[in-house]
Protein backbone atom coordinates (compact mmCIF):
# COMPACT_ATOMS: atom_id res chain seq x y z
CA UNK A 1 0.00 0.00 0.00
CA UNK A 2 0.50 3.39 0.18
CA UNK A 3 2.34 3.43 3.54
CA UNK A 4 3.48 -0.02 3.78
CA UNK A 5 5.44 -2.88 2.30
CA UNK A 6 3.51 -6.32 1.78
CA UNK A 7 4.35 -9.41 0.11
CA UNK A 8 7.05 -8.95 -2.59
CA UNK A 9 7.46 -4.77 -2.87
CA UNK A 10 9.16 -2.52 -0.37
CA UNK A 11 9.33 0.15 -3.43
CA UNK A 12 6.21 0.33 -6.07
CA UNK A 13 8.34 0.78 -9.04
CA UNK A 14 5.79 0.69 -11.05
CA UNK A 15 4.24 3.76 -9.47
CA UNK A 16 7.23 5.71 -9.24
CA UNK A 17 7.22 5.31 -12.92
CA UNK A 18 4.10 6.37 -13.19
CA UNK A 19 4.34 9.07 -11.03
CA UNK A 20 7.60 10.39 -13.13
CA UNK A 21 5.74 9.92 -16.35
CA UNK A 22 2.77 11.80 -15.23
CA UNK A 23 4.93 14.71 -15.09
CA UNK A 24 6.50 15.04 -18.20
CA UNK A 25 4.76 17.31 -20.84
CA UNK A 26 2.29 16.20 -23.13
CA UNK A 27 1.72 12.82 -20.96
CA UNK A 28 -2.02 13.39 -19.44
CA UNK A 29 -2.93 9.65 -18.72
CA UNK A 30 -0.80 6.22 -17.92
CA UNK A 31 -2.60 2.57 -17.85
CA UNK A 32 -0.78 -0.01 -15.86
CA UNK A 33 -1.26 -3.44 -16.76
CA UNK A 34 -0.37 -5.67 -13.74
CA UNK A 35 -0.35 -9.82 -15.08
CA UNK A 36 0.58 -11.34 -12.26
CA UNK A 37 -0.51 -14.49 -9.78
CA UNK A 38 -1.14 -11.48 -6.73
CA UNK A 39 -3.01 -8.59 -6.81
CA UNK A 40 -1.24 -4.96 -7.15
CA UNK A 41 -2.98 -4.41 -4.16
CA UNK A 42 -0.66 -1.29 -3.09
CA UNK A 43 -0.79 -0.16 -6.50
CA UNK A 44 -4.25 0.19 -6.88
CA UNK A 45 -4.71 1.87 -3.47
CA UNK A 46 -2.10 4.44 -4.76
CA UNK A 47 -4.02 5.36 -8.30
CA UNK A 48 -8.31 4.07 -6.77
CA UNK A 49 -9.08 7.96 -6.81
CA UNK A 50 -7.00 9.35 -9.76
CA UNK A 51 -8.22 9.68 -12.92
CA UNK A 52 -4.93 9.97 -15.00
CA UNK A 53 -4.26 6.29 -13.88
CA UNK A 54 -6.45 2.90 -15.37
CA UNK A 55 -4.83 0.37 -13.13
CA UNK A 56 -5.45 -2.99 -14.91
CA UNK A 57 -5.23 -6.52 -12.97
CA UNK A 58 -5.12 -9.87 -14.00
CA UNK A 59 -4.85 -12.27 -10.99
CA UNK A 60 -5.60 -15.31 -9.28
CA UNK A 61 -8.19 -14.05 -6.85
CA UNK A 62 -10.39 -17.45 -5.73
CA UNK A 63 -13.11 -15.92 -4.13
CA UNK A 64 -10.57 -13.81 -2.22
CA UNK A 65 -8.85 -16.91 -0.61
CA UNK A 66 -5.01 -16.31 -2.48
CA UNK A 67 -2.90 -13.80 -1.09
CA UNK A 68 -3.66 -10.60 -0.12
CA UNK A 69 -6.99 -11.63 -0.96
CA UNK A 70 -8.12 -8.21 -2.19
CA UNK A 71 -8.71 -7.46 -6.19
CA UNK A 72 -12.53 -8.28 -6.82
CA UNK A 73 -13.88 -7.51 -9.85
CA UNK A 74 -15.93 -4.82 -8.36
CA UNK A 75 -13.49 -2.52 -7.05
CA UNK A 76 -13.86 0.08 -10.34
CA UNK A 77 -12.27 3.04 -8.62
CA UNK A 78 -13.61 5.77 -6.38
CA UNK A 79 -14.16 9.95 -6.37
CA UNK A 80 -12.63 11.59 -9.94
CA UNK A 81 -11.15 7.88 -10.27
CA UNK A 82 -14.48 6.13 -10.57
CA UNK A 83 -14.65 3.48 -13.62
CA UNK A 84 -17.52 2.67 -15.77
Amino acid sequence: TSDKAMGFCFLNNVAIATRAALQVPGIKKVLIVDWDVHHGNGTEEIFYSDDSVLFFSMHMHDYGMYYPGTGSMHRLGGGAGLGD
